[in-house]
């Protein structure tokens, strides 16, 4: 991978993460120990919960590679969901990364969110397969 701020950063991440269940992610204090409606705790405080694409950050963040750089994400099969895209704006600003670009594809559409220092939320794009 690459840290130039020209260059973006690609990432693959598995869903298990053995070894990091009780690790703490950078949006640990934001998430804390709150719980959903129905009693479960909110994914993303710990690398046991966390989704695929908050391991990603938080493990590229603990290898130093996030300070400054532009970063690129594949999603392939599900699409971010609602935690997701708030946390994940969160890990970026957190992991004190420049930009931020996911591409995310499902089984009817292509999504592209967009982040970059600064903003509040991504910047979506649709478009219909």
């Amino acid at each position: 991978m690459n840290k130039s701020n020209s260059n973006p950063m690609a990432w693959s991440a598995q869903s298990k993460r053995k070894g990091y269940s009780d690790k703490s992610t950078l949006i640990r204090d934001k998430i804390g120990d709150k719980k959903s409606k129905d009693g479960r705790p909110l994914p993303n405080n710990s690398m046991g919960n966390a989704h695929t694409e908050i391991g990603a950050l938080q493990q590229t963040a603990n290898k130093g590679l996030t300070e400054g750089a532009d970063a690129v994400m594949k999603v392939t099969g599900k699409d971010l969901c609602d935690y997701c895209q708030k946390d994940v704006v969160a890990m970026a600003k957190a992991s004190k990364l420049n930009s931020l670009k996911i591409y995310a594809e499902t089984d009817d559409a292509y999504r592209f969110y967009e982040w970059e220092a600064g903003m509040a939320r991504f910047k979506i794009t649709e478009t219909p397969k």
